[in-house]
């Protein structure tokens, strides 16, 4: 692991640091790319809990947890907001924001921070623009849950556009201008373990969104107690908690959409799982159908084989009477013959 970087955004009050972190492989306890003097002055610098290590491999989806600290005079009031461990794009994001001197510092620990730290500071400079939501203590934790609801919704379209192709191949639907599949000649197996898959991946992420809102709520609870809710800075001043809520409130409001889009797929997911077995039980009763009526051909050219086997019977016996009678002629004829030379 490599050392910690350090990062300013223009027009803000917020200094990053990013680090990668990862289990170690003989301990398997969490650790930074940093040493322990250095994460040591850094906790005792922004005031990290002590369960902010120990906190990277929580279970949770995603989810916020406020801190605060209060040594004599300095004040500060933080928030960490993370995601699963086991999730490959893991991430967590710590805010300690110091009211007296309207100044957040930010800590970014990642698995791969080219997949994640790289991104979210990009979205970060795209705040520049809106100044006074780049004033915000609330800015790094705010940027990642947006990236959160944008990497959700992406997913959630397409597996949309999963469930349209399905549909297609099962001929589920009746919409003009889109091909329309035999049921029946589609491959059962791989489509019940797309379905399931589809299923699956919809299910963790109703699960995610729902942490996600949840985090949203700690998110604006926190910036109500602590910085809008009593005494302001000079820096927070009122038209930027305005806009901090509004924007807190137009991702709570996207969540809201892509949880009813996300349950409207699982359902449509239901249906189309439910079809495959009818289509499956409706084969089954084609291909017994046939059977059996292959079975009844049989059995009928069983039995005129039958009929015409004791015909033959019949008619070799007969012939066998015939020779009988023949050889019984020979036997008083020919002696006669021979005394009449």
């Amino acid at each position: 692991m490599g050392e910690g970087k350090h990062f300013e955004i223009a027009g803000s009050r917020l200094r990053i640091l990013s680090a990668t972190c990862g289990i170690n492989s003989k301990t398997h306890k969490p650790e930074v790319s940093l040493s322990k003097k250095a994460f040591a002055v850094i906790q005792d610098r922004l005031r990290l809990p002590d369960y902010f290590l120990t906190n990277i491999p929580r279970d949770h989806l995603a989810f916020a947890t406020p801190f605060s600290s209060n040594t004599g005079k300095v004040q500060l009031h933080g928030l960490i907001f993370k995601l699963a461990f086991y999730r490959p794009k893991f991430y967590q994001v710590s805010i300690s924001y110091y009211p007296e001197l309207n100044l957040t510092y930010g800590l970014v620990l990642a698995r791969n921070p080219c997949d994640v730290t790289v991104p979210l500071l990009s979205l970060l400079e795209t705040y520049e623009s809106k100044p006074d939501l780049a004033v915000h203590p609330l800015l790094l934790p705010i940027a990642a849950i947006g990236r959160e609801i944008d990497r959700t919704r992406r997913r959630i379209h397409r597996w949309d556009k999963d469930v349209d192709e399905l549909e297609e191949v099962m001929g589920q639907h009746e919409y003009e201008g889109r091909p329309l599949g035999n049921p029946l000649e589609m491959d059962f197996t791989s489509k019940t373990r797309k379905l399931n898959y589809l299923s699956k991946r919809v299910g963790v992420d109703i699960l995610h969104l729902g942490y996600v809102k949840f985090s949203l709520e700690n998110v604006e609870s926190w910036s109500k107690s602590s910085i809008c809710g009593g005494k302001e800075s000079d820096g927070v001043s009122e038209p930027i908690c305005h806009a901090m809520k509004e924007r807190t409130t137009m991702m709570k409001e996207d969540c809201r959409s892509l949880l009813l889009f996300a349950e409207y797929e699982e359902k449509r997911m239901k249906i189309l799982i439910q079809a495959v077995y009818q289509f499956m039980a409706q084969k089954d009763a084609r291909v017994n159908i046939e059977l059996a009526l292959n079975s009844a051909a049989i059995a009928k050219a069983s039995k005129e084989d039958s009929a015409i086997m004791r015909q033959i019977a019949i008619e070799t016996k007969r012939d066998s009477s015939a020779m009988k009678t023949i050889a019984l002629l020979g036997m008083l004829f020919l002696p006669g013959t021979f005394v009449a030379v």
